[in-house]
């Protein structure tokens, strides 16, 4: 089983460097930083808004439901 708090601890470590590269190269714009554990608990970073993640969640039904 995969510890939550270890994988909480590298999303923010990756969102954080992503957030800085982006901005070295005068870049900034919304992301979401996401993983799964192999129980289904999503861990996950973003500076995204409500709308924007209530749509990526959307698009996120309709990958899935292409499967």
């Amino acid at each position: 089983m995969t510890d939550p708090k270890i994988l909480e601890e590298v999303l923010a470590e990756a969102d954080v460097l992503i957030r800085r590269r982006l901005k070295e190269h005068g870049i900034e714009f919304p992301h979401l930083v996401v993983a799964v554990t192999p129980d289904g608990q999503v861990i996950w970073h973003s500076n995204v808004s409500p709308d924007g993640l209530r749509s990526f969640g959307n698009d996120l039904i309709n990958v899935a439901d292409g499967l």
